[in-house]
Parts: C-alpha cells; sequence; structure tokens
C-alpha cells in the first residue's frame, strides 16, 4: 500500500491567485521502488505498442524518436497544398484544461486490454538579423562589419546554412523510418507541378528539401531503416574477454602482446577463431571479417563511419557464424567502442548495433557460445593484421546503405565545405587577406578590452576608418599619402610610421598577416598606442 502513496507538492503557477487552490500544479513524489516499477511496465508497455504498431501512426507525444515537430511538419504541408489547389483547410485544435486529470483510467485500461496486454519568410530575415547582433555583440565588432567576415570570426555559419542542414538532418530521420506519418508526404510530395507554377507561394517541406539533397549531392544516399531494440524482459547476456585490457598499449611492447595472445590461445583452444577489422581513408570505408579459411570483405558507402565499418564487420561474421556447425567461436576486434556499444544496447544505438544484438541473442537460443574480445590493432596478430589489409583493399561488395548517425557529420562537413566556397569568393573582404580559412580563430587570452580591439583590427572596421559610414561624411584620408585610411594602410603602408614599425614588427613594411593572423605579433597594441590610434579602434 506504500507503493500506492504519495507526497504532494503544491506548486503555484505564474501569475496565479495563491488563495485560491485551483491555482497550484501538485507534484506527487512516490518511492523510488514506485518509480523502478512503473519504469519497467513502461518500459515493457511502449516495447508492444510499437512493435505490434497500436498506436495510431499520428501520435507523436510520449514516443521515442517523435516529436511536435512531427505534427507541425504534417500542417504545414497540409495548409501549403491547400493554398496552391485553391482549397479550404480546416484546423480544429483542442487545448483540454487539466487533461491528466480528467483522463478516463478505465477506458484507458479497457483499451489496453483489448490491444492484448515551419516559420514565414520575414520572420527569418529578422531572425539573421538577430544573429547578426549577437554576433557583434559577443565578438566586439564595430557596426559596419560585414557579416561574412563576422560568420568567420566567431566561428558560426549563417543561419541560412545551419537551417539547411538541420531541415537535411530532419528528412533523413523521416526516411529512416517508413512507419512516420509524414513519410509518404516527404518521401513523394505532391503538387510539384502547382508549386513550379506558382513561384510565389513556400512550397511544402518535401519539394524544398529536393533542390538541396541536389546541391549537396545526397540525392541517392539509401539510409538504413531504423530497429527497434530486443525485448527489456530479455536477459542481455552478452560474453565478453578481457585478457588484454591489463595491459596499458603505450607501455607494452608487440611482442608481449603476441606471447600474451598465444596464451590466451591455449587456454580457449576449443573456440574457433574470427578477426574482424574496419577502415577509413578518404573515400575508402572497408570491412573484413577474417576464419580461419575464408575471408569476408565489404565496402561500404564512402559516408559511413569507421564505427560503421567496425560494427558492420562484427554483424558480418555472425551471419556467417550462423551457417556453421561449429558452436565455440570467439570474435576479436580491435574496436573497443563496438564492444562497449553492444554490451550498452539501447533504442538510441546505431541500428547495426542492435541488428548485431539481435542476431547474438538468437544464436544463443540455438546453443552457440560466442564471446567477444578486444584486442590491441597492429601489434603483430596474424589474424587482426589481415583483417586490416582486408578492409583496406575491399573492393567489391559494395553495401551502398548510410546509417543515420553517419548522417550529421556527413552534413556538417557538407556545409563547412560550401561556407568555405562562400568566402573564397570575398576577395575583397579585408579580414580575408589575413584569414583564408573558415576555421576562423583561436580563443586569446586578452581581456575583453583588448580583445574587442584585436577582433576590430582584424575585420579591418573601427571607429575611426569607418564611421564616416554611419554620418555619410567622406572617408578620412592620410595626410601623408592622400589616400584613404585603413588598417592596412596604418599597419602596413604608410611612410610616416616606418620607423615604429622597425622597432615593434622589425620591418618597415611587414605583412599584415604577420601582424593580425592567427600568431598575431603582440607589439601591435605598442605600435597603435605610441602613433594615438589604440583610442580611436
Amino acid at each position: 500500500m506504500a507503493w500506492s502513496r504519495a507526497i504532494v507538492i503544491p506548486i503555484l503557477k505564474p501569475g496565479k491567485n495563491p488563495e485560491d487552490p485551483s491555482s497550484y500544479r501538485p507534484i506527487a513524489l512516490t518511492s523510488c521502488l514506485c518509480k523502478t516499477l512503473e519504469r519497467m511496465i513502461n518500459a515493457r508497455l511502449i516495447h508492444v505498442l510499437e512493435e505490434k504498431k497500436l498506436l495510431t501512426e499520428f501520435q507523436s507525444g510520449f514516443r521515442y524518436g517523435r516529436s511536435t515537430m512531427d505534427n507541425i511538419l504534417n500542417l504545414e504541408t497540409a495548409i501549403r497544398d491547400a493554398f496552391i489547389t485553391k482549397k479550404h483547410l480546416v484546423s480544429i485544435f483542442f487545448d483540454m484544461e487539466k487533461a491528466y486529470d480528467r483522463a478516463w483510467r478505465h477506458g484507458i485500461l479497457n483499451d489496453l486490454h483489448n490491444m492484448g496486454f515551419r516559420a514565414a519568410r520575414s520572420v527569418v530575415q529578422q531572425l539573421d538579423t538577430v544573429h547578426h547582433q549577437g554576433l557583434r555583440l559577443a565578438s566586439g565588432a564595430f557596426r559596419t562589419s560585414p557579416v561574412q567576415s563576422l560568420y568567420v570570426l566567431t566561428g558560426e555559419p549563417c543561419l541560412k546554412l545551419r537551417r539547411e542542414r538541420f531541415s537535411l538532418k530532419y528528412y533523413f530521420k523521416i526516411k529512416q523510418n517508413p512507419c512516420h506519418p509524414s513519410y509518404e508526404r516527404v518521401m513523394k510530395p505532391i503538387f510539384g507541378q502547382f508549386y513550379e507554377k506558382k513561384v510565389s507561394f513556400i512550397p511544402s517541406f518535401g519539394h524544398r528539401m529536393r533542390p538541396l539533397l541536389e546541391n549537396f549531392n545526397l540525392k541517392n544516399i539509401d539510409i538504413l531503416p531504423k530497429h527497434d531494440e530486443p525485448p527489456p524482459w530479455r536477459s542481455r547476456n552478452v560474453l565478453t574477454i578481457d585478457d588484454f585490457h591489463k595491459l596499458p598499449k603505450s607501455t607494452t611492447a608487440p611482442s608481449v602482446y603476441i606471447q600474451e595472445f598465444y596464451y590466451h590461445r591455449q587456454k580457449f583452444e576449443r573456440y574457433g577463431t574470427v578477426f574482424t577489422d574496419g577502415s577509413k581513408f578518404g573515400d575508402h570505408v572497408g570491412s573484413a571479417v577474417v576464419f580461419s579459411h575464408i575471408v569476408i570483405s565489404r565496402t561500404l558507402n564512402k559516408h559511413c563511419s569507421v564505427f560503421t565499418s567496425e560494427i558492420f564487420a562484427i554483424y558480418t561474421a555472425l551471419r556467417a557464424i550462423r551457417l556453421l556447425s561449429q558452436k565455440k567461436w570467439i570474435i576479436y576486434t580491435d574496436s573497443q567502442s563496438s564492444i562497449e556499444a553492444i554490451l550498452n544496447a539501447s533504442r538510441q544505438s546505431h541500428p547495426l548495433v542492435l541488428s548485431t544484438v539481435k542476431l547474438y541473442f538468437k544464436l544463443q537460443d540455438r546453443n552457440f557460445d560466442i564471446l567477444f574480445c578486444w584486442i590491441p590493432g597492429h601489434v603483430g596478430i596474424t589474424g587482426n593484421d589481415e583483417a586490416d589489409a582486408a578492409a583496406k583493399a575491399a573492393s567489391s561488395n559494395v553495401e551502398t546503405f548510410v546509417p543515420f548517425q553517419d548522417i550529421d557529420q556527413v552534413l556538417k562537413q557538407t556545409i563547412l565545405i560550401k561556407w568555405q566556397h562562400i568566402w573564397d569568393l570575398e576577395l575583397n573582404n579585408k579580414l580575408h587577406s589575413i584569414q583564408p580559412s573558415i576555421a576562423g580563430f583561436q580563443p586569446n587570452n586578452l581581456n575583453r578590452r583588448m580583445s574587442v580591439k584585436l577582433a576590430r583590427l582584424r575585420l579591418g572596421h573601427t571607429y575611426f576608418t569607418h564611421k564616416h559610414l554611419l554620418y555619410a561624411d567622406p572617408a578620412p584620408s592620410c595626410s601623408s599619402c592622400s589616400t584613404i585610411i585603413s588598417v592596412r594602410h596604418i599597419l602596413c603602408e604608410c611612410p610616416k610610421y616606418r620607423v615604429l614599425r622597425r622597432k615593434y614588427f622589425g620591418k618597415a613594411y611587414p605583412d599584415l598577416r604577420d601582424i593580425l593572423g592567427e600568431h598575431y605579433n603582440a607589439n601591435v597594441f605598442s605600435f597603435v598606442h605610441d602613433i594615438n590610434f589604440i583610442h580611436s579602434i
């Protein structure tokens, strides 16, 4: 009975009358044992409901991998399709007061028993303005500094590129799950000809993604479908051997590992050996499995990660073992992360990890005795070296899939390449001459005041050189050279300061990158101080 009791703590709702009992939100604190039991029951209920597809596909609340974004996307698609076809769309939104308190408990239990067991364009532009203002405040940049320079200086890409990345990530999240309620509307969007003719209408999400996919060369990506985890009541008895963990690789000679491996094999001589390995260099991703009598190698999609190649090799080994008569096997891998992923498999895990765990349990049920063992790589253990060579040389049996977990890194790299291309076109940009890469600058140890001055010097926009743009005045000119004053002119070109430049920079006419580049010359502050420029930056 103690499990059904709770300590209720009333929390006053913001802006409500404290004298009205309905103004409080009751928070019920139950016992730890009760919470544990609730989680166990909830995990089992969710597994059965999801596995048997007993929930409507349009329900997004309290479901793993689903969110309100799914319903918003459905609504947005319906609105845009209604606009383009000149139809009416009726939407009804319910906001039920005290929905949980009014839930029909008997009806919920009866159902369980019967079951068995986007923003407008103007708003986007406003966000860009807020973003730019935030970057100026954070870096201390002068108001006239170009936004492309702000992006590089702070290492923050523009919101447009970030929106493209996260939109594509959400697209692939839907693509990996054919049961997603938006799958058909996104993968096979309708009314394409209408949107082409009426360019003033914003297309639905599926249509908006098509040019992005082509632009990023991701149109034909074959996403590996998501997999369900094993039932929560299933015993997770994954057997491992840790004979080599006691020998740190940094302080252990290869000969010691080889001797230890021979001793290890004497203990497990009744077990067959399988060596697995994965490799990634450049655009080549390979995976290999080495038995005593056969070598299996696969070439994976260039977008796959090293982890994917490693776990795919283990999965391939299990698929080969299931066809053999021998029951006792040890799978050797130099990927500690793969073994850890198998031991801690959950619904958030890599699809291949879940496939590996499921197959492993099926083989256990068929009386297979399979152990996983980590071995150090590149120390002369023959089977491991053979697997490594086979993975690097893999050239046939191409696997085209890409797990969703690898897509985000692909999108990130693709966005960086596109950003770098945009920055390469900024040839007349003052910062570009100092930093041609979007990598930006490493953090410095300067205080806020001096850090702002360094940022403005790098950007080439200071109060003295660019305040005329704010007041519609003529640009300041050098009295000695009769040329427009710029940061470059002051630090590198004006003959009036060549003596001081020799003193602080070692040259009368130094290169601007040597003064303000990644490894800036700290004497720049003394120089601008001596010429009375430091307070006008």
